[in-house]
């Protein structure tokens, strides 16, 4: 009687056993998915982080080429380029593939008035030329850290102020021949009778990789045959452009980096006041490349 016993006993403990394992099993799977979830999480945080200063809320952004610090993403722009290219770079015809990003901020001054920034700039995505294209993306990049901290310091500056506003805008010149060139208007306001702007450019080769200079394309300095054709341009349509300037005030005015290239021209531009007052608007010439080669 007292083996059947141990015998029955032991039966009876058997489920138990099983069922305890199984718990602990189920435990450890769930502290798993648990600890996984909260990883993944993580790692899908916003790069965006908000701090407050004594002066001013100040809405920090952190800028990569992958733009996850982007607070929204504009309409892209590209042409079909039909089959992918197998060569180093695309046929000449075609376009590269050009996306416009935004940042947008808005802080409270010390003042209790709003500080705006509105960034769009371009970027280009490719992944087949990824090498070549974050040359460009982290020129774009230095560019917009620039003016991110040209705010930052007016914020600290004009802490009281009614209004403080930076806008930039950019305009796409050339996206053939495995060149893209771009137009930069950084615009910015802090009261009083009109903005102020201030003009900037790239000029990027998808072939070689590189920014362009203005010697680049002209194969050397043609300093003077620019400052000439933009004198005698002036001196010939003198309703057209601000007509009391003379030969020295366009070279002085003129600086090599101030150039974009548009389909087989140089736009030379002039910032404000360079050579004409403010109201006369923004002075750029369009010079052919066979003119100054």
């Amino acid at each position: 009687m007292k083996k059947t016993k141990r015998r029955s006993g032991s039966k009876n403990l058997t489920p138990i056993l099983v069922l305890g394992v199984a718990a602990i099993l189920i435990i450890v799977l769930c502290v798993f998915l648990i600890i996984n979830n909260k990883s993944d999480g993580e790692d899908n945080t916003d790069t965006v982080n908000y701090e407050t200063t004594e002066k001013y809320t100040n809405a920090s952004v952190s800028i990569d080429n992958t733009d996850e610090a982007t607070k929204a993403e504009g309409e892209t722009t590209k042409a079909e380029t039909g089959e992918s290219p197998t060569d180093d770079v695309k046929d000449k015809s075609d376009e590269i593939e050009v996306v416009s990003k935004t940042i947008e901020r808005k802080d409270t001054l010390l003042s209790g008035n709003s500080a705006v920034l509105d960034i769009t700039y371009p970027n280009i995505p490719s992944s087949e030329y990824k090498e070549k294209a974050d040359v460009f993306n982290e020129a774009v990049v230095d560019k917009i850290d620039s003016v991110i901290f040209e705010y930052d310091t007016k914020i600290n500056e004009n802490s009281d102020s009614e209004i403080l506003n930076y806008t930039v805008n950019y305009t796409l010149c050339k996206n053939t021949d495995n060149i893209v060139s771009v137009l930069f208007n950084t615009e910015s306001f802090f009261g009083g009778a009109h903005e102020s702007n201030f003009y900037s450019s790239i000029n990027f080769s998808m072939e070689t990789g590189k920014i362009l200079t203005l010697n680049d394309i002209l194969g050397g300095d043609k300093t003077d045959k620019i400052v000439s054709y933009v004198y005698n341009k002036i001196t010939a349509d003198p309703s057209e452009y601000y007509p009391e300037i003379d030969l020295e005030a366009v070279k002085d005015g003129f600086h090599e980096e101030n150039f974009a290239i548009v389909d087989n021209n140089i736009k030379i531009f002039f910032q404000d006041y360079d050579i004409a007052p403010y109201a006369a608007g923004f002075q750029s010439f369009d010079i052919p490349i066979s003119e100054l080669k």
